[in-house]
């Protein structure tokens, strides 16, 4: 499964062509690829040892297929090599891992509570008007519950981490299916949770 960049809205494309040009800034500066870096300092030291690169040419047991429907509602295969998108998709993963990177925000081996803070403040239009996205997540509410959450979609799969922090629940999403339902199942699973409490 990946994460990829907020795949719909206005400023689609701009977000997804910022987190490539953040993936070469990254492999210019450290010397290494994109994907070795972030084995080095993520997916290693917080033991997501499942997640890596969407190259089809690798070898993942149980490595999910992702589909897409046409408009004549066939559903065709749609896992391609995405490994060009770079920072903007292209992980592979489980939620498992994706469990383990949520526990490592909810400490400090990872990030500092500070960087955390700025990371998850929504940012400002050049106009000064509020926007709902921090640095790679969108913010906000859901029900009166504080959510930060990240989606995405491409090629055959829909992905979603939502975090409640003040409620101390996440959510996520993995389907393999390219229609943007990751969110909304989410958000609905959040709501019955809110709901039942």
């Amino acid at each position: 499964m990946l994460l990829r960049a907020p795949s719909s809205g206005p400023n689609r494309h701009a977000k997804v062509s910022g987190y490539s040009l953040l993936g070469y800034v990254i492999e210019a500066v450290s010397g290494k690829t994109y994907w070795e870096f972030m084995a080095e300092r993520i997916f290693r030291p917080i033991g997501m040892n499942a997640t890596t690169d969407r190259n089809p040419r690798q070898i993942i047991p149980h490595r999910a297929s992702g589909y897409e429907e046409t408009t004549n509602h066939v559903r065709i295969n749609r896992d391609d090599d995405l490994t060009d998108v770079c920072a903007a998709g292209a992980i592979a993963a489980t939620v498992c891992d994706l469990a383990k990177w949520n526990a490592a925000l909810d400490g400090d081996k990872l990030l500092t509570a500070a960087s955390k803070a700025q990371m998850w403040t929504p940012g400002k239009l050049n106009d000064g008007s509020p926007m709902t996205y921090g640095f790679g997540w969108r913010i906000g509410t859901l029900e009166g519950h504080r959510s930060i959450g990240h989606s995405g979609s491409t090629s055959g799969f829909s992905a979603s981490v939502q975090r409640y922090p003040d409620d101390r629940l996440v959510v996520i999403v993995l389907t393999n299916t390219g229609e943007e339902i990751a969110t909304k199942l989410a958000e609905k699973v959040a709501s019955f949770y809110f709901g039942s409490r």
